[in-house]
């Protein structure tokens, strides 16, 4: 196994440093609307909550099953009057996972807030990522080509699953008819070339 050497002089495994690299991806917070709505992984270090307040985020959208949001949840959800600030919406990353009610619940979420809203599942790449982009088409009516460049520029280790991707599909077409809808042509192939100095992420 190649390796490099750290700044410390010590010999890492390549393998090693580039998850160690994928894990702050994932824990870096994307701003897709300015000063709105973000994106990005489970929250699991007081750090992370730091950066949420620091950026006047007041509503947490969890849309995966297997997080919790503990430390969120017992710093600012103990109160009954703060319970519109939190909503879970338990979503498998599956290719089989029906996204409609759950995207309905988080739309709905989103479009009712003032304050900034940060989204967010396990690692910040598929359900999350298929979250925003469905708000932004229904929400917004957005052509999805137009949202999943948007994301993609803004958080480049997105990776929605095929069947989200599938299912965002047929929802441009009921929100934009067949007409308008113009479904992905050539941004899976163009999101590799997106000029990463325009990603605008808050890294904690």
């Amino acid at each position: 196994m190649s390796s490099i050497e750290s700044t410390s002089g010590v010999s890492v495994p390549m393998s090693i440093t580039h998850l160690q690299e994928n894990a702050k991806a994932e824990r870096e917070i994307s701003m897709i609307i300015d000063n709105f709505l973000y994106l990005g992984g489970e929250l699991v270090e007081e750090e992370q909550i730091e950066e949420l307040q620091r950026l006047g985020i007041k509503r947490v959208l969890n849309m995966a099953a297997n997080c919790d949001d503990e430390l969120w949840v017992r710093r600012f959800n103990s109160a009954e009057e703060n319970a519109a600030a939190y909503l879970k919406v338990g979503l498998l990353d599956h290719v089989d996972q029906d996204l409609k009610e759950g995207l309905e619940k988080a739309i709905k979420f989103i479009g009712s807030s003032k304050d900034p809203v940060y989204v967010h599942c396990q690692a910040g790449k598929s359900r999350s990522v298929a979250t925003v982009i469905g708000y932004l088409i229904q929400g917004q009516g957005w052509p999805l080509k137009r949202a999943y460049d948007l994301v993609v520029e803004r958080r480049r280790i997105m990776s929605p699953n095929i069947g989200f991707v599938s299912q965002l599909i047929m929802l441009e077409e009921c929100i934009l008819g067949q007409e308008k809808a113009g479904g992905l042509v050539n941004s899976m192939e163009d999101s590799e070339e997106v000029n990463p100095t325009l990603r605008t992420t808050i890294i904690p």
